[in-house]
């Protein structure tokens, strides 16, 4: 029973990681064209009573990055904002941000006073693209093996389920009552 289940949850995450894959290659792909957006404000509590962070994460030409700052409130009402957008055109080549770190990735803090520090993280599409491919590819391969191994064990007369030798007993195992790989009643 949990070893159904761990297999169960196993394919979720394969297929969570596939979808993840996806949007990032789809995003790598949209990164050279149009510059997309995702911008969270949240209050500030603590030494910085009148002050708002912000999170902003886009995509372009090729590269994510996310700066986190703090910044002084320019209005008096206390909103929080969620947004994304996309700006046309895509900035210049001297704009465009530079991920040259270990696989890609680059972390630079920026020292905004005593308390706080701001950050910029950059990702390269193709690290996000491979880090994300790694679970369904071991998915796939489990898989195929998996037939493969079924396929090498029916070719020798052994049951797939508990590894008995069914040379004398063509039609069900038995040893634990599995119907045999061509056996009338079998399914295919």
């Amino acid at each position: 029973m949990l070893r159904r289940v761990c297999r169960h949850l196993f394919t979720l995450c394969a297929a969570a990681s596939l979808v993840m894959c996806v949007a990032v290659c789809v995003l790598w792909v949209r990164s050279y064209s149009v510059v997309d957006t995702v911008d969270r404000m949240a209050w500030s509590a603590g030494p910085f009573p009148d002050h708002y962070f912000l999170d902003r994460v886009y995509s372009l030409r090729g590269v994510v990055t996310w700066e986190q700052s703090l910044n002084a409130a320019s209005y008096p009402e206390r909103v929080r904002l969620v947004e994304w957008s996309l700006y046309h055109p895509v900035a210049r080549d001297g704009d465009r941000p530079r991920a040259t770190g270990a696989l890609g990735f680059t972390f630079r803090p920026i020292h905004a006073g005593p308390w706080w520090r701001s950050f910029i993280l950059t990702v390269r599409h193709s690290s996000l693209a491979l880090v994300t491919s790694v679970i369904p590819m071991i998915f796939v391969s489990c898989v195929v093996l998996g037939a493969l191994r079924r396929r090498r064990l029916r070719a020798k007369r052994i049951c797939v389920a508990c590894g008995y030798d069914l040379r004398a007993s063509p039609d069900r195992c038995p040893e634990c009552g599995t119907l045999a790989a061509g056996a009338k009643g079998a399914a295919a």
